[in-house]
């Protein structure tokens, strides 16, 4: 059995969100206590394309008697890599790299009409941005990663209710934008080393959001869990609705899933284990069993506003946890 077919059967457990590649890079400003409180620092990691640029503009408020300032990202060339990018240094002490996914970046590209400059269009800017990422995904096997998971916030607007009605109101094709997103994500990945696993994970720009909005993946189930070729597909999913649930029927044969749970802080209710029980007990129900469904935590709460009594209590559950889910009768223990 090679290393990545022993890792896909056996991931029964992640956490999300405490270990970017690229968050200590000579690129990035103050680190972050968390990669969900604002998403400029994916800027930074664009950035290290070539032909990518932050730039920084007056956003129409004053603050302080000063002008407000926003940024964003603008190109100045066409993409490509043709140097290393900030991401690698990282990659030799992370087997395991979490990186922005194309998607994402093209999406916010988009955003800015000032891509017309360099492009004619959209399909040639994300033929470039896959290049891109397949260079960068080459450079992060050479130096040691063998797993990489890529955070897609692109699909927020298409699987929530207000984000699906603006997209609607405003004339999007739905199923189109989908199979785009799905369509640069496979460019990208298509082409890596076989033992090396890849990972999508459909995210939300921030833990209070994250936490409290309700995910509707029905519009997009066929596209995105069907359509994509990444080994993993991690989903923030709501196993009590049934009629989500059944959705993961059609995730593509021999994919492996993984369901998110709360923030990792959830450990310290009195209930977690059973928590967990009945997330994976209704995934197994409606996916294949080579699926081998596993689950993964938030990792939102900064290391500083855990208390030291807290943050034992959690590693002592995690280790619970991941002993159970070790073992074939996982389920029949959290029973």
């Amino acid at each position: 059995m090679t290393t990545k077919q022993n890792l896909l059967q056996n991931l029964r457990f992640d956490i999300t969100g405490n270990q970017p590649a690229y968050e200590t890079a000579a690129t990035m400003p103050a680190k972050r206590s968390s990669r969900w409180l604002k998403p400029y620092a994916d800027f930074y990691f664009f950035a290290g394309f070539d032909g990518i640029e932050i730039a920084e503009i007056d956003c129409g408020r004053i603050y302080q008697n000063y002008p407000a300032m926003t940024k964003l990202l603008r190109l100045n060339g066409r993409i490509s890599l043709t140097g290393s990018h900030p991401a690698s240094a990282e990659a030799p002490r992370l087997m395991k790299c979490e990186i922005p996914a194309p998607a994402w970046l093209l999406s916010l590209l988009l955003e800015n009409p000032h891509w017309h400059a360099y492009y004619t269009s959209s399909a040639a800017l994300a033929d470039d941005i896959a290049k891109a990422y397949r260079s960068l995904l080459d450079e992060l096997y050479a130096a040691g990663c063998r797993f990489v998971l890529m955070y897609d916030y692109s699909w927020m607007p298409l699987t929530t209710a207000p984000g699906i009605k603006q997209l609607l109101q405003g004339g999007t094709d739905i199923n189109r934008l989908a199979e785009t997103y799905v369509s640069i994500t496979n460019q990208s990945i298509d082409s890596v080393p076989d033992d090396m696993t890849t990972a999508l994970y459909p995210a939300v720009l921030d833990s209070q959001s994250m936490l409290t909005t309700r995910r509707d993946y029905s519009v997009i189930a066929r596209t995105l869990f069907n359509g994509i070729h990444t080994d993993i597909l991690y989903l923030d999913f709501d196993t009590t609705d049934r009629n989500q649930t059944r959705l993961l029927s059609l995730l593509r044969p021999g994919m492996k899933l993984m369901l998110g749970t709360d923030d990792i802080t959830t450990l310290l209710l009195p209930d977690f284990e059973s928590r967990f029980a009945s997330l994976l007990l209704r995934a197994t129900e409606e996916t294949p069993e080579t699926n081998n469904p596993g689950i993964f935590f938030h990792f939102t709460t900064p290391t500083a506003a855990i208390a030291a009594e807290e943050a034992t209590e959690i590693n002592t559950r995690l280790a619970q946890l991941r002993a159970a889910l070790a073992h074939a009768t996982a389920y029949a223990e959290f029973a």
